[in-house]
């Protein structure tokens, strides 16, 4: 491969975006907005971890669910960006799965790049072989 960049994506959502959901059972029982939206500050670990642990991962790229505000404490910098879900997808989406189909728009992304959820941690240090190959194949 000539660009050997690779780049993190994350999902996140802010607390105060689960009120206008366009999912009319959010707010009810456990998987609704109170328990799925509550914010413990996972983005930042999240980060904090990839930064420490991926350390040759190029870019953070924080796609910003229904196109909400981004977590307080945590700003724009070189290696991270937030990036509004309007930019990826048409329609915005409830489901966090089907937005990750538009994570390829994401204007500057490398061509190689790792998803996850903001609620996962490195816990070690990694290198590029544990997501890719020698051909730089996932």
């Amino acid at each position: 491969m000539t660009d050997d960049a690779i780049d993190w994506v994350v999902g996140y959502i802010h607390p105060a975006m689960a009120a206008s959901s366009p999912c009319s059972d959010e707010g009810r029982g456990s998987s609704g907005a109170t328990a799925r939206f509550h914010d413990n500050g996972e983005l930042l670990f999240c980060v904090r971890s990839v930064r420490r642990h991926a350390p040759w991962v190029r870019r953070i790229h924080v796609v910003l669910g229904r196109d909400g505000p981004g977590p307080a404490g945590l700003a724009e910098d070189d290696g991270l960006r937030f990036v509004q879900e309007s930019m990826l997808i048409a329609n915005l989406q409830p489901n966090s799965e089907t937005k990750k189909l538009g994570y390829h728009r994401i204007p500057g992304l490398a061509q190689r790049f790792i998803s996850s959820d903001d609620d996962m941690f490195l816990g070690r240090p990694v290198d590029p072989a544990f997501f890719f190959d020698e051909e730089g194949r996932p």
